[in-house]
């Protein structure tokens, strides 16, 4: 619906051009917005009262003709929700500065007679003006979009729902698994389970152990990044990659992996949980596709774009990718170019779905047995909340 009310609100003024004097001269027009649901109106600014309406948005919300003319120029402050009053308030003052042929639309709440409200929302577009160019009279539609707007309220509940329960549900299972591994790990250090078949079945054990775990982690990270993200903090790169190099410290040194960091932007407003997420990702992804002939070099770097985005790049000079072949699809969930390593195909997932629901995104660049590049971009601090 909205799409046809937007249509139609933009086709009246052209009918006004074309020479047709009054509005309720326009025999096709009132025969059209007779026929539709929505409201179609023109209001006058001056008078700050609507000169024509199809129906009147009382009817819609229980309210009879002559309780609206006992309410007159109460009628707004009574029946808009308190919330939104102010932004109507607003709204109004936005239309007579509107250009002719833009069209401005609002969403906002009206009380019913019966109780509780009812979501409009009113697209609106200058109508006539004065011979010195100032508004005279605006026409809109307004549409009663409240079973979308409960629609989606419940879609949310139920996602909210979904995604509390499977954290939670991947939390608990992680713990047995923990167990497990732990006691697999007394087990081996006692001389019974050293050598032979009870070897063989415990490394076995520790192998499952290791690999549920993952899967644990890597779920407990989808639902993480499904949810909305945290309110954006300042970040600071050399203090994030302290904190993510510590757990990769047994890797790095066991590699002897070299890590070169140039910031030039010193820090970025993200929200940093999933910040220290992503490159806990991109770090743990360089050491894992290494090439064993050469020792691993990890560079990070940052800067600014012209349109003023932030830019962290990562770089390593492991196994690489071919970015124009497989560069869109290992960002994909469960999706992996190379095999040679262990693998669920989940983290550069997880990288992309924290930078889109943080206002960035993530760009590849690879040549195979080169290296892999993946660039961070953050949006302009104007443009976050």
């Amino acid at each position: 619906m909205g799409g046809v009310s937007l249509q139609v609100v933009g086709v009246i003024p052209k009918v006004a051009d074309a020479g047709l004097s009054t509005w309720a001269s326009h025999s096709f027009m009132e025969k059209l917005a007779a026929l539709m649901p929505s409201i179609v109106y023109v209001y006058n600014p001056k008078t700050q009262s609507n000169e024509y309406s199809n129906r009147n948005v009382g009817e819609a919300l229980g309210y009879t003709a002559e309780e609206l003319q006992t309410m007159g120029a109460t009628f707004l402050p009574t029946v808009a929700h308190p919330e939104d009053l102010p932004r109507l308030g607003e709204y109004f003052g936005e239309l007579v500065a509107m250009k002719d042929g833009e069209v401005a639309m609002m969403e906002y709440r009206m009380r019913r007679k019966t109780g509780g409200w009812a979501w409009f929302r009113s697209y609106d577009t200058i109508f006539e003006r004065e011979d010195d160019g100032e508004v005279r009279r605006i026409v809109g539609v307004a549409s009663d979009i409240t079973p979308q707007k409960e629609a989606t309220a419940k879609l949310e509940l139920l996602n909210d729902e979904l995604s509390a329960f499977a954290y939670v549900a991947t939390h608990d299972m992680k713990a047995p698994i923990d167990n497990i591994a732990g006691l697999s790990d007394v087990l081996a250090s006692m001389p019974e389970f050293r050598d032979g078949e009870a070897a063989e079945l415990l490394a076995m054990i520790q192998r499952s152990c290791r690999q549920a775990a993952q899967k644990i982690r890597d779920a407990v990270g989808v639902t993480v990044a499904t949810r909305d993200p945290e309110a954006p903090v300042t970040c600071v790169f050399e203090e994030l990659m302290q904190t993510v190099r510590a757990r990769f410290e047994p890797e790095i040194a066991g590699t002897r992996a070299e890590l070169v960091e140039r910031y030039d932007v010193p820090s970025v407003r993200f929200p940093r949980v999933q910040l220290e997420s992503v490159l806990e990702n991109l770090l743990g992804n360089a050491l894992k596709y290494r090439v064993e002939a050469r020792t691993p070099r990890i560079e990070l770097s940052s800067s600014t774009r012209a349109d003023g985005a932030t830019l962290l790049r990562v770089r390593d000079n492991g196994i690489g990718i071919d970015a124009e072949q497989d560069g869109e699809r290992i960002m994909g969930l469960f999706k992996r170019a190379d095999t040679s390593a262990p693998g669920s195909g989940v983290g550069l997932y997880l990288v992309r779905q924290m930078m889109l629901r943080g206002g960035g995104s993530v760009e590849v660049d690879g040549a195979l047995g080169r290296y892999a590049a993946f660039t961070l971009v953050f949006p302009p601090p104007e443009t976050l909340s």
